[in-house]
């Protein structure tokens, strides 16, 4: 946390990736109390200018000094060890890049997560949570379009979408932040391990963070921001809109009677849906034994020996 008081710089930046449990991680790194919440969740304060998801106002128009409006509530509050960041986005953005490594004292976090079951859950965000999709369109259709990516006439355009396929990819990534930030202040999480370990993970978080990981004990490990499958689109496209006119605090209390309303169950995956997956997992397997060897684990180590019937992790109890 940068010491002039009229300038707070984030120092803890969870770096990527998309739709791989970082919305949850914001929020049970931001109730410690040695560090200190960004106003809003995602900041994306730090992308590349012709990223669609770049903030108006962003690091190219403000600089540094702009970081500020995001943390005045912290300045001066004592007992602040790290201001966080949590923009997945940042993972393939040289504006963060370049940006971070620069930063005293800074860490980072990066979650990772099997590629074909983060590039599902991404298709069931971007039909569902967003509705960036055609609503007809399944799964094994979505992985077509992926390898088709910026020439895709549906995810052209779309940057997290078309390039998705790509940044799953995470070898060449990985080893560009570690180079530049250092082994000693970058740390790789697995989203799977977070998933069916929350607590465990955590504490090992808070250790290498240096702060008191005893705050874990008995700590009630909420996900936030799951993909959901809504009842209308039209409705939820309506909320989307004007959910900025919302206070936030009231947002967190209306969000459960909001998902009631207007989700369902979630849907088991089909047989077409676990042969897209397959194709998948064939496609990144060169990938994967790259990562695991760059990390000195054995592959498959993605610990996804108990899921459920939708293919995501479950809980140890």
């Amino acid at each position: 946390m940068n010491k002039d008081t009229s300038t707070c710089i984030p120092n803890l930046f969870v770096a990527g990736v998309p739709k791989a449990g970082s919305t949850s991680l914001y929020r049970w790194l931001s109730d410690h109390p040695a560090i200190g919440a960004s106003s809003e969740r995602e900041l994306r304060y730090l992308m590349d200018t012709d990223d669609p998801l770049a903030r108006r106002g962003g690091f190219h128009q403000n600089g540094t000094a702009g970081y500020s409006r995001f943390y005045r509530d912290r300045i001066g509050e004592k007992g602040i060890r790290y201001l966080i960041d949590v923009s997945p986005q940042y993972y393939y953005q040289e504006t963060a890049r370049n940006f971070i490594p620069a930063l005293p004292d800074r860490k980072v976090l990066m979650i990772l997560r099997k590629p074909s079951r983060r590039l599902y859950s991404l298709y069931k965000y971007a039909l569902n949570n967003i509705g960036a999709l055609p609503a007809e369109m399944g799964f094994p259709a979505f992985v077509e379009h992926l390898h088709q990516g910026r020439r895709s006439g549906i995810l052209g355009g779309k940057r997290m979408l078309e390039d998705a396929l790509n940044h799953s990819n995470y070898m060449p990534y990985m080893r560009e932040w570690a180079e530049a930030i250092g082994k000693d202040d970058f740390k790789i999480v697995l989203f799977e391990n977070l998933v069916s370990s929350p607590h465990a993970v955590t504490v090992e978080i808070a250790q290498f963070l240096g702060i008191n990981p005893e705050f874990y004990a008995g700590y009630s490990f909420q996900p936030e921001n799951a993909s959901i499958i809504v009842r209308s689109r039209s409705f939820h496209r309506l909320s989307r809109k004007y959910k900025g006119l919302v206070p936030a605090i009231m947002r967190r209390v209306l969000k459960p009677v909001y998902l009631a309303v207007n989700s369902r169950s979630k849907i088991p995956l089909t047989d077409a849906d676990r042969r897209a997956l397959e194709t998948l997992d064939q496609h990144f397997r060169d990938s994967e034994k790259a990562l695991a060897d760059w990390l000195q684990r054995d592959t498959p180590f993605w610990g996804l020996d108990k899921m459920d019937t939708a293919g995501n992790p479950l809980r140890n109890p």
